[in-house]
């Protein structure tokens, strides 16, 4: 560029005089070749500061990039670990609310039983008041009834004596006739209280064959009500033993999960047993 100006230059000064014009053009190119160096190093030097502040911005950013990745991963770090606190503040509600209520269920259940127990006792304790008073009250009529087939006979006997006595007075026919009836009075009467005594017999034999059957019902049923109890008590001690199983499970398997989210993004979510989640 500086060789095609200077030659116009020299072009446009040439006068009839020839070389003589020539040279007296060539400090005005000398010059204007300066300007046009001192104009392409200043360039260089703009391009060299810009590509200088470039890689300083460069720098910059990146620094800046890098401090901002590093403040995103402490923040993130924080709040990962926010997060597992947070969920470890969950399962060890959920493992107290958890034995809160394996505990209510067997005080509810030691409550049921011994109610259902006592509730059979005093069931069987009135059955067998009742049977005994039954008995009793049959015990007493069969004593009624051989009191008044003693009374009966003592009748039957003073009646007859009585007609012994008339019959005495009167002739011997109405004396046999007297005896004949006063013997078969006496054996009517022998017959009625024999009749009578069997039958408050049979009643009373009965009587205690009910009361023996009912009492040995009634202990059959205070077993089983026991046996039932008991079988109620160990199905909810097994319970109470498979929940706590869970949650010992749980709590192991979170600290096992801890380690994990701490190499590895942080996420995740607490090791909470399944009939937690139902």
């Amino acid at each position: 560029m500086s060789d095609g100006s200077s030659s116009s230059t020299t072009e446009s000064t040439q006068t009839p005089d020839g070389e003589g014009a020539r040279v007296s053009a060539s400090p005005a190119a000398d010059e204007a070749a300066g300007k046009v160096e001192t104009i392409l190093a200043a360039a260089e030097r703009v391009a060299e500061q810009v590509r200088r502040d470039g890689e300083a911005d460069a720098d910059a950013e990146r620094r800046h990039a890098a401090e901002n990745a590093a403040a995103e991963r402490a923040r993130a770090t924080e709040e990962a670990e926010a997060e597992l606190q947070r969920a470890a503040g969950e399962v060890e509600a959920l493992r107290a609310e958890a034995f809160s209520d394996v505990q209510e269920v067997l005080r509810t259940a030691r409550e049921e039983s011994v109610r259902v127990r006592d509730g059979a006792r005093a069931e069987a304790e009135q059955m067998l008041a009742g049977a005994r008073r039954e008995a009793q009250a049959l015990k007493a009529e069969a004593a009624s009834d051989r009191a008044q087939a003693e009374s009966d006979r003592t009748a039957a006997a003073e009646e007859a004596s009585t007609l012994r006595a008339e019959a005495r007075q009167e002739s011997d026919g109405q004396l046999e006739a007297a005896r004949r009836r006063a013997g078969e009075l006496e054996g009517e009467a022998r017959e009625k209280a024999s009749a009578r005594v069997a039958d408050a017999q049979n009643a009373a034999d009965e009587a205690l064959a009910e009361a023996r059957a009912l009492s040995e019902g009634l202990r059959a049923l205070g077993t089983t009500l026991s046996d039932r109890a008991e079988r109620i008590l160990r199905d909810v001690q097994g319970a109470h033993r498979r929940i706590t199983g869970e949650l010992r499970g749980a709590s192991g398997g979170r600290g096992a999960g801890d380690g994990d989210r701490a190499g590895g993004s942080g996420a995740g979510s607490p090791d909470v047993p399944s009939w937690v989640r139902r």
